[in-house]
């Protein structure tokens, strides 16, 4: 049997999507401030950890506000206006912000820089729905998350080198790749008029209502976001309960370990992303979440007893399969089922349950670490994952039964 190049799911897109993937790669490449901005106010400024602490708080504070903002700008002003008001505006301030490297007004500074470059996710979330629709979504989805594990994948490497180096060019380059990427999005992708958007079903109707209230009368898109908090938080543990595992585990090379084990999972999302969308592609958007927590579970899981070097990599396998799943089927299914003119603002609300269950997941994980051993720490998470994957499937199960008699 001839087995199908699973890069052929990334054929025949609308060609604006490519021009959005290629102006991904380019601003994630440039991510340079969010990687080292509390090395850079640490080492460079010689602020207490605990200053630096607030200060991020702050400045993730305020992005979340931009990305509410962007939402509903979104659908005010137009996605693309919304997204070049981001990379344009952002970009300059963060050109600025290279001439005050030194000094201990940059903080001020990467404030509203912060607000400003929030807008984009909601907006070109909205904007790729418009563009595409059926399976072509989903694919179009998929390729802009695999451009942003490209650039993340380069940019670390290149923030390392400049940090030690040439520290105004953190700014500057984020900057620069900001403007060029606006730029990319100003000539080549045109936004589509609002009778022309994409619609696969007649949730997507335009709805009147205002968009907060047309959000919570959809009950299952409120569902499916809150489930996605509860598997965000789990996700989230790779970040923080995996690297104090891995240091309780290698007192000398617990970090040096983590960062191999992070370049691992990033070749993972680079080299699974066109097959796994390939295999899952026919199925609905919460059978793949409901595929993405058990993944998650059985990763984490392995964690229980990682009584070898080889567990701790299959253990990676597993939950970046999972990351895989969930994040090119959550927003798909957002955008299924929002009204056309209130995908910028649906797309953000959906956003806030996610940064809220990435935003908690540390404060539990440390809670939970406080008072019980690694061990019971992972198979609480294994259990919730499970039930989240049964979740899911539950309500799949029910929206097919719904089509059915509709």
């Amino acid at each position: 049997m001839r087995i199908k190049n699973p890069m052929t799911t990334y054929k025949a897109l609308d060609h604006r999507i490519y021009f959005m993937f290629v102006a991904q790669i380019i601003t994630r490449m440039g991510s340079f401030v969010s990687v080292l901005l509390a090395l850079l106010l640490t080492k460079r400024l010689g602020m207490e950890e605990t200053t630096v602490g607030l200060i991020l708080g702050l400045i993730t504070f305020f992005q979340v506000f931009g990305v509410l903002a962007g939402g509903h700008l979104g659908d005010k002003i137009g996605r693309k206006n919304t997204i070049l008001i981001s990379h344009f505006l952002g970009g300059i301030i963060y050109i600025i912000a290279g001439f005050f490297v030194n000094n201990t007004i940059l903080p001020l500074i990467l404030i509203p820089a912060s607000f400003t470059m929030g807008f984009t996710r909601p907006a070109a979330n909205a904007l790729v729905t418009d563009i595409s629709s059926g399976e072509k979504r989903q694919s179009a989805m998929s390729l802009i998350y695999l451009g942003t594990n490209i650039g993340v994948a380069v940019g670390p490497i290149l923030a390392g080198f400049l940090f030690e180096n040439y520290p105004a060019w953190i700014f500057w380059g984020d900057g620069l790749t900001s403007l060029i990427c606006g730029t990319l999005i100003m000539i080549f992708v045109a936004e589509p008029a609002s009778s022309q958007r994409s619609k696969d079903s007649k949730e997507e109707d335009e709805d009147l209502n205002h968009s907060l209230r047309a959000f919570f009368n959809r009950p299952m898109i409120l569902l499916f976001s809150f489930m996605g908090l509860i598997l965000n938080l789990i996700y989230s543990q790779h970040s923080f309960a995996i690297p104090l595992q891995m240091e309780f585990l290698y007192p000398d090379k617990g970090a040096q370990y983590y960062g191999w084990l992070m370049s691992f999972n990033a070749i993972v999302v680079l080299c699974f992303t066109p097959l796994i969308l390939s295999l899952t592609k026919k199925l609905r958007e919460s059978n793949n979440v409901a595929l993405a927590a058990m993944a998650m579970a059985i990763g984490f899981g392995l964690l229980i007893k990682p009584v070898a070097s080889i567990i701790l990599v299959l253990s990676a396998l597993f939950w970046t399969w999972g990351e895989i799943l969930f994040v090119t089927n959550f927003s798909v299914y957002v955008a299924k089922h929002t009204p056309q003119n209130h995908r910028g603002a649906f797309s953000s609300y959906s956003s806030m349950f996610l940064q809220a269950g990435w935003a908690i997941s540390p404060i539990i994980g440390g809670m939970s670490l406080k008072y019980l051993s690694y061990s019971t720490h992972w198979t609480i998470v294994l259990v919730v994952g499970v039930i989240l994957s049964l979740c899911y499937m539950a309500l799949a199960r029910y929206q097919k039964n719904k089509v059915k008699i509709g």
